[in-house]
């Protein structure tokens, strides 16, 4: 209960695994084994039998690597290494479903590729929370009660409250203040080392620029937005049954849920539904009873809703093609009358075509852009810095995995 709270919260205490994969993703030494590739696709059913026990498992309380004279047990790494396994697999299973289960050698290179991760993150985690610990940065009472208030605040909109929170998941308020704070202070150290990133120069901007001249001075390019009003997985089922050609023609998946006359029905119904809707508040939008932005804001299914429906520039051939084509006959400034896609119903608005910019029009977001993946940098540098000035003694080399 208290834990899936947590989980969404920001200031929850993230290991420094989880807030470097955040900034770009942990840097390892060059010298650290590479796990072998693993072919998924030529194997049984995923999830036909259940996983057998990791190789690599002997002692758990056997220390396999020192970190400035700190252990690291091998239960320790293998504690992470079979929550990489499980993510992988799962991760797997929902992008191919009829995917068949890795065979035993296939999983025993997965084990040891994702304990040699394992290791790597512990080490890192192990360097950082020492730096963390000299930092001097401090976390004032205050900053935790604002934290524990919000809880509150959330869970009573669940209908729950904090001592219930706690108590199902087996935490003391002390124990959750703790956490908060080493969150907190996590995030200040963090927001330090990114600090430290070099400033990003117009010269360097301008270099981007002209390196992507194909994307800043394409007159095929096309600026605009949308609002989709999104189909449901069944409703885009009945989309392809109703576009047989056009999804062979496109060589799209087939239709891959048999849908019964009932179910089809019940969804052409909705989707007319979703198109009247769609109709509706374009012309809201045309009448000026509520802005392009907010409309989107309020009422799309994309993630494009955060920019006001802005899917930035695209050039031709990066959308579907009824997109597409709208995109390239509507006028610029029109609210187009809803187009539809395998995904829903799309109210397209075009800002810019041909989508051509100069670089002073872009210089602010290349900036931007190049400031934000230089701060990103600065945190695996930053470990990689802590492991030359540390003295790590790594056993697991002489220790190979029991077969």
């Amino acid at each position: 209960m208290f834990d899936k709270l947590l989980k969404d919260k920001t200031w929850m205490a993230l290991p420094v695994a989880a807030a470097v994969l955040l900034a770009g993703g942990i840097v390892y030494k060059a010298s650290a084994a590479k796990p072998k590739t693993v072919d998924l696709s030529q194997t049984e059913d995923l999830f036909s039998q259940p996983i057998k026990p990791n190789p690599l498992t002997d002692d758990p309380n056997e220390v396999m690597v020192k970190v400035n004279g700190e252990p690291i047990t091998r239960g320790e790494i293998q504690k992470v290494a079979n929550v990489m396994v499980q993510q992988h697999l799962m991760r797997m299973k929902q992008q191919m479903p009829n995917m068949p289960a890795p065979t035993a050698q296939q999983m025993n290179d997965m084990q040891q590729g994702a304990f040699e991760q394992g290791k790597n993150v512990l080490i890192d985690q192990k360097l950082f929370d020492a730096a963390l610990e000299t930092s001097g940065i401090t976390v004032s009472e205050e900053e935790v009660n604002e934290q524990i208030e919000a809880a509150k605040t959330s869970l009573s909109q669940q209908g729950k409250t904090l001592e219930e929170a706690l108590e199902a998941d087996e935490l003391t308020l002390d124990k959750l203040k703790d956490e908060i704070k080493k969150s907190i202070k996590t995030q200040k150290f963090l927001k330090q080392v990114t600090d430290k990133a070099p400033e990003v120069t117009e010269a360097e901007a301008q270099e981007i620029y002209n390196k992507n001249s194909s994307v800043y001075q394409n007159e095929d390019n096309v600026e605009a937005s949308h609002i989709l009003i999104g189909y449901e997985p069944l409703e885009q089922e009945v989309w392809k049954t109703l576009n047989a050609e056009l999804v062979a023609e496109r060589k799209m998946p087939p239709v891959q849920t048999p849908l019964t006359e009932e179910q089809m029905t019940q969804c052409k119904e909705s989707m007319a539904a979703k198109k009247k809707e769609a109709e509706d508040l374009r012309m809201q939008i045309i009448n000026g009873t509520i802005t392009f932005e907010d409309a989107a804001a309020s009422n799309s299914a994309c993630s494009s809703k955060m920019r006001g429906g802005s899917l930035g520039v695209f050039g031709k051939g990066q959308m579907v093609p009824e997109f597409e084509v709208a995109s390239y006959i509507q006028e610029v400034g029109e609210i187009g009358e809803p187009v539809e896609t395998m995904f829903g119903q799309h109210i397209i608005k075009v800002t810019k075509r041909p989508a051509t910019f100069t670089f002073d029009e872009v210089k602010e977001e290349i900036i931007q852009r190049l400031s934000m993946q230089k701060k990103q940098q600065a945190i695996p540098e930053f470990l990689e810095s802590l492991r030359e000035k540390a003295t790590i003694e790594d056993t697991t080399a002489a220790k190979p995995a029991a077969e």
